[in-house]
């Protein structure tokens, strides 16, 4: 055991050299299980109990810091300078899986700083690195930074509990690709929001498959509504556009249906939610503006003000579903044409056979009704568009 207020003065000079070793062995150690006594405020040491750096303030022993800048050249016994994809590899165990002990946290890989937007972006490498919430992020020039294949089942899982549990860019190709020989080849699930979310500059969605290319199929669109009360099922009408975003992308503000055959109709409520930053539609997005570190666009401006005055409706216009209607015009038949009826928000039997302007929806099952006021629910295909 060292004390490092020794040697002084007044110690015999046989005694320097034991004392001289004593600092010595610390040194050698790094301090790891050492019992030195009087060391400087400010002394570093490499703790194995504890797997990091720390400092000595003078009373206890703390972190040295919680984050570090690693620069690395060789990757797997691999040169970053012998192959362009040098940093996209990661060691792997004997199962082929990540080795558990992988959990560091890096700022910058090979002298690039892991930042979105920064000049790692434009690297022929990709650049593989965890953020501050163990995030793994991976940024590419390459045609896949990351590719994931299973020839059972899961190629690529991802889940969050408060934003995307799989998140894909490009600039230029496929932000996300999916494949599986046997079951699912990409899938998006949400607890509270949005399963899976496209935007792309010519399709957001784009499906080239030999076998159905979508399905089940139901489309539902945007709205704003006053009234976050209203029924799933009911009927909801234009009332005024809010704003027009693009040309794919207009929201208006919704209300429950009220007169009878009404041709301002537009779909059926499916839910209702709160308009915030975190649950903004598409035509409410600044389209002109920077995206974030996150590829995010910002809000329109005056969205307070919207957000203030409406919540935000979801209302199927095609596919198929179910739709409330009500007696008001007689029994209904699988078939029959469905419109708007004089009791808010539910529809009726259309009086003829004929596609109108008004038309909301086809019944696929008889409906019968004891008086013009009571309300049944009825499957149907949407025609509202």
């Amino acid at each position: 055991m060292a004390d490092w207020n020794l040697p002084t003065l007044t110690d015999l000079y046989q005694d320097f050299l034991n004392l001289l070793k004593a600092r010595d062995d610390d040194l050698a150690k790094m301090f790891d299980g050492t019992t030195s006594s009087n060391l400087p405020v400010g002394t570093i040491r490499w703790s194995d109990a504890n797997a990091r750096f720390e400092k000595w303030d003078g009373t206890a022993w703390t972190e040295l810091t919680t984050k570090y800048l690693i620069n690395v050249d060789t990757v797997d016994g691999i040169h970053a300078s012998a192959t362009p994809t040098a940093n996209n590899l990661l060691p792997l165990d004997a199962s082929g899986s990540l080795p558990a002990d992988i959990t560091g946290d890096a700022d910058t890989v090979d002298g690039f700083n892991a930042s979105p937007g920064s000049a790692v972006t434009e690297r022929k490498n990709s650049l593989l690195a965890t953020d501050g919430n163990g995030q793994l992020n991976i940024y590419s020039s390459l045609s896949t930074p990351l590719g994931c294949y299973s020839t059972s089942w899961v190629g690529i899982y991802g889940q969050s509990d408060t934003s995307f549990g799989i998140y894909g860019s490009s600039s230029s190709n496929l932000g996300a690709y999916g494949y599986s020989d046997t079951s699912i080849g990409l899938k998006g699930r949400s607890r509270d929001d949005k399963g899976v979310l496209g935007e792309g500059a010519t399709y957001d969605f784009y499906a080239n498959g030999s076998g159905v290319n979508y399905g089940p199929f139901t489309g539902a669109h945007d709205g704003l509504i006053k009234d976050p009360d209203i029924e799933l099922g009911d009927i909801v009408v234009d009332v005024r556009l809010v704003r027009s975003s693009n040309i794919s992308n207009a929201i208006f503000e919704v209300a429950p249906s009220s007169q009878k055959a009404q041709k301002t109709a537009v779909g059926v409520c499916v839910f209702t939610s709160d308009l915030n930053e975190r649950n903004i539609p598409a035509a409410l997005l600044d389209q002109d503006a920077e995206r974030d570190e996150d590829g995010q666009l910002p809000p329109v401006q005056g969205f307070e003000q919207i957000a203030a005055e409406y919540d935000l409706i979801s209302f199927n216009a095609l596919g198929e579903g179910h739709i409330n209607v009500c007696g008001e015009g007689g029994d209904i038949e699988a078939g029959d044409y469905i419109c708007t009826s004089s009791m808010p928000g539910k529809g009726m039997r259309q009086d003829d056979d004929l596609y109108h302007n008004y038309t909301v929806a086809r019944a696929r099952a008889p409906v019968t009704f004891d008086s013009p006021d009571e309300v049944k629910q009825v499957p149907c295909i949407y025609l509202c568009g």
